[in-house]
C-alpha cells in the first residue's frame, strides 16, 4: 500500500489564515492522532508541528488525514470520514489500515473503486439511504449485526482491538447517526452519544435524526454493558 506522499496535490500555496486555522486544528489533536501525523509527514516524536514551515503537498496530507474522526465508547471504535475519493485513495487506505479496519460501510451512492480496499481484504458494505433521514429498518438490522460481529454482542470496559468505518458524503449525517445507533444498542444515553459524536464531530447529525434518536428502542439485549 503507498503512503500518503503519494497523494497528488490539488492546490497551491496556503494563506497565513488558512495555517493558522490549521495549527489551531492541530493543538485541539488527541497525542495519538498528532503521532500518526508526524510518522505520515517525517517529523520526529516530540517534534512540533510547525505547518509554516511545510511544502504545500505535506500540508495538503495532513488535511486529508484530518477528515476523519474516531469515535470510541468501551471497546467499540468506529472512523466516521467523508466519501473517499479515488485520487487521494491513499489517504483513507493509510487510516483504515492504522485503525485495523476491516469492513466500511458506505451509506451513498458509490463513488469510487473498491480495489485498493479489495487488495487489503477490506469489505465495502454499500447501503445507500436518502441523506438528512434516519436509517431504513434493513439498514438498521444490517447496521446492528455488523457491529456485534465485529465487537461483540456487549460493550465491555476494554480497549478497541479493531474498528469499523463509515462514511456518507460528509460524513455529518448518515454516518454518525449510525454511531449513534450502535452506541444505544449497547448501553449508551441518547444525549451522552449526541454530545461525544459532536464532540469529534462538529455539526453532526440533524434536528430530525436527534429526534429519531431520542425516540430509540434498542432492539437487541446488548444495552446490559458489563465491566
Amino acid at each position: 500500500m503507498n503512503d500518503l506522499s503519494q497523494v497528488p496535490v490539488s492546490r497551491g500555496e496556503y494563506t497565513e489564515e488558512e495555517l493558522h486555522q490549521l495549527t489551531l486544528k492541530l493543538s485541539k489533536l488527541p497525542y495519538e492522532e498528532l503521532h500518526t501525523i508526524r510518522d505520515i509527514i517525517g517529523v520526529a516524536k516530540h517534534e512540533d508541528i510547525d505547518v509554516s514551515a511545510l511544502d504545500p503537498a505535506t500540508i495538503y496530507r495532513i488535511e486529508l488525514y484530518m477528515r476523519h474522526s474516531v469515535i470510541s465508547w468501551k471497546n467499540l471504535r468506529f472512523v466516521v470520514m467523508d466519501c473517499p475519493k479515488d485520487a487521494a485513495m491513499d489517504s483513507y487506505m493509510q487510516i483504515c489500515m492504522h485503525y485495523k479496519v476491516k469492513n466500511v460501510v458506505c451509506l451513498t451512492q458509490l463513488q469510487y473503486s473498491k480495489k485498493k480496499f479489495e487488495d487489503e481484504d477490506i469489505t465495502i458494505n454499500v447501503w445507500d439511504f436518502q441523506d438528512g433521514s434516519p436509517p431504513p429498518a434493513d439498514v438498521k438490522k444490517k447496521w446492528i449485526k455488523l457491529v456485534k460481529d465485529t465487537f461483540g454482542p456487549e460493550a465491555v470496559d476494554k480497549s478497541p482491538t479493531a474498528s469499523l468505518g463509515v462514511h456518507c458524503a460528509a460524513g455529518l449525517g448518515r454516518a454518525p447517526v449510525l454511531v449513534a445507533v450502535a452506541l444505544l444498542e449497547f448501553g449508551m444515553d441518547v444525549y451522552e452519544a449526541v454530545e461525544l459524536i459532536r464532540s469529534k464531530r462538529r455539526g453532526a447529525i440533524n434536528q430530525k435524526q436527534l429526534q429519531y434518536l431520542i425516540k430509540y428502542e434498542p432492539q437487541s439485549d446488548s444495552s446490559c454493558t458489563i465491566s
